[in-house]
């Protein structure tokens, strides 16, 4: 999926995971979603972890004006990247591997 801004991606990631939607996370970050976020093997705990210290604060990072990055509260950076392409912006699953 594309989204037009890094800021809707990353939301839509974040929803995704509140609402542990594996269909949609695939739909994110492609049909091999389960090897950079195994949503069936995240714990609760983890998952209202990461949803915490978004609640907290969160922004995404322009590396340059086609890269983004998501980082939250305590300062972790999610490890697959947001790129812009011709279609919009997505997460590139292949960087983030």
């Amino acid at each position: 999926r594309h989204f037009p801004s890094p800021q809707e991606a990353a939301d839509a990631l974040v929803d995704s995971l509140a609402r542990s939607d594996g269909a949609e996370l695939r739909a994110l970050l492609g049909p091999n979603s389960g090897e950079l976020l195994p949503i069936d093997e995240l714990s609760a705990e983890d998952r209202y972890d990461f949803l915490a210290a978004w609640a907290k604060g969160n922004r995404v990072v322009a590396d340059s004006r086609s890269r983004a990055r998501l980082v939250v509260s305590d300062g972790w950076s999610l490890p697959i990247p947001m790129v812009r392409g011709a279609n919009g912006w997505a997460f590139d699953a292949r960087a983030g591997r």
